[in-house]
This record gives structure tokens, sequence and C-alpha cells, in this order.
């Protein structure tokens, strides 16, 4: 990646709590945040040529220092703040709650199907899209209530489903 012309999609993790089969990350690792380097360093990078940031894993969620890396968004005064996710972590209200009134205006949920078996399948982790889906649930109703975050679904479309 040229430092130079950062894009604005960084990937904070390579942590997640699914185990796709199909996983790019292990062979992204190069892609990801450097703890030397400093996400921060890297937000105000972003920032001085885009108004969008775009946190990317594995998954944004599991991330202890999450609402750390979001506060660091406001200050840099980023207006659109995005995430990719599997959605799971959003199963538990409170934190989509805490996750929108940080300042994302955008969440990018990943599903790979509808039925339960393909898609735990594909995730390897069983109950993963009852849980995915109670997090798309949650979204939506924050959506309904405060006009926020925008919504979209990501997949990843592969010979299973």
């Amino acid at each position: 990646m040229d430092r130079r012309s950062p894009r604005p999609d960084i990937t904070v993790t390579l942590r997640c709590n699914n185990h796709c089969v199909f996983c790019p990350r292990t062979i992204l690792g190069h892609i990801a945040v450097l703890p030397e380097e400093g996400i921060e360093a890297r937000l105000a990078a972003v920032r001085r040529r885009n108004d969008r940031v775009v946190l990317t894993g594995g998954e944004v969620t599991v991330l202890e220092d999450l609402f750390d890396i979001l506060a660091a968004c406001r200050r840099l005064g980023f207006p659109d703040v995005a995430l990719i996710s599997n959605g799971r972590r959003f199963s538990d209200p409170a934190l989509a709650r805490a996750v929108v009134d940080a300042g994302v205006t955008e969440i990018g949920i990943t599903v790979y199907d509808l039925r339960r078996r393909v898609h735990d399948g594909l995730t390897g982790v069983e109950g993963s899209l009852a849980e995915t889906l109670a997090g798309l649930d949650n979204l939506e109703r924050l959506k309904a209530q405060t006009g926020r975050p925008r919504l979209r679904i990501n997949t990843v479309l592969s010979s299973r489903n």
C-alpha cells in the first residue's frame, strides 16, 4: 500500500469471531495497521484526503479499543465513519446503540445465505446466522428511531450458497 495516498478503508484487526471457510485475511496480514504504525496516525493520513473512513477487519467489533478508535475518528472530524461487520455482536442492543452513538454513520453487514445450515457452515460458527440477523434487526430499529446508521448487506458468492 502506498502510504502517501492512503485509501479510506483501514484494516484495524485481523481477529474475528467467525472462521469463514474462504476468509482471505490469513494471507492479507500485510494490510493491517501495525502496532508501531498506530491507528491514529493512519486515520490522520486518511483524513487529510478523505471525509470518509471505513473500518474493516477481521471483525472490528471484537476490538477492546473500538470506542477509542471511534473517538479518534470524531477528534479528526470524519463526517462519515463506516464499519464492515459480520453483525453478530450487534445482536446486543446496547452495543448496537453505543456504536451508533459513537458516530458510526454506516454499517455493512455480511450475510452469506438466509439458510442457517449454509450460512453457519460458511462461517464455521453454529448460530452465527441467528446472531447476524438479530444484529440487523437491532440496527434497523435504531435506524427507524434515529435515522442512523445507513445499512447495507455484503456477501461473498461461492458454490455453497
